[in-house]
């Protein structure tokens, strides 16, 4: 039993890698939509995209807000790899869960030349450099939460276990070397080290979590359903 956490740059296919992966091992797929589900139920109403996509500035305006919200992040988070046998898309999992001996942290990148014709595909942009400005604008809010919350360097490649970059690797292949790690990971031998299995959840959350795992797809609204469409 393993956690699969997978990083991505837009346009890397990696959201599409960390779904194939998922379905390979029969682990559920946690996405921030998921995430936002169990936030809402458990005890929290604010928004959650709004903070993780606002700028760094902004958010300074949601001092109390954003510390509840990301203390509750990680809380969520937390449980979700307590639970085991999980694959979890982005949300900076990769820098919270450091240590954990049955862990796998995987970045799936690719180079910005490659990431704009994808997007323009995917969105159905004709001008190059409107896609262009949308990659931008996503890395830097991407870089921005990740480094401002977690204060570790989002070019940093030396906190992942596997890094891919899909404009060299097919995302078939990329899905098959991922599932060959976990089962390395799964196979050796841990003795006394650390795993999320000894993360303390409290009862309410873990049944809140186990809830939406249980759920095949959860219902995401117009806005936030295109997002995922796009963020493919």
């Amino acid at each position: 039993m393993a956690v699969v956490t997978i990083s991505r740059e837009l346009g890397s296919r990696g959201r599409y890698v960390g779904e194939k992966v998922a379905k390979a091992l029969d682990y559920p797929f946690v996405d921030k939509e998921s995430i936002e589900l169990v936030l809402r139920d458990y005890c929290l109403q604010t928004p959650f995209l709004e903070l993780y996509e606002a700028e760094p500035g902004l958010r300074k305006r949601f001092d109390y807000t954003r510390t509840l919200t990301l203390e509750m992040l990680n809380r969520v988070i937390r449980a979700l790899a307590q639970h085991d046998k999980v694959v979890i898309l982005d949300r900076g999992g990769y820098a919270l869960l450091q240590g954990f001996a049955n862990v796998l942290n995987v970045r799936v990148e690719a180079p910005f030349s490659i990431r704009v014709p994808r997007i323009m595909k995917q969105l159905g942009v004709q001008h190059r450099g409107e896609a262009e400005a949308f990659l931008k604008k996503w890395d830097h809010l991407r870089t921005a939460f990740v480094e401002s919350t977690y204060h570790v360097r989002w070019s940093d490649c030396s906190a992942f276990d596997l890094v891919i970059d899909t404009g060299k690797v097919h995302p078939e292949i990329a899905v098959d070397w991922v599932v060959e790690a976990i089962d390395s990971l799964e196979e050796g031998e841990r003795g006394n080290e650390r795993t999320t299995r000894s993360i303390e959840v409290d009862s309410v959350l873990k049944s809140k979590v186990l809830e939406i795992l249980r759920v095949p797809e959860a219902h995401v609204p117009g806005v936030e359903r295109y997002l995922t469409d796009i963020a493919a």
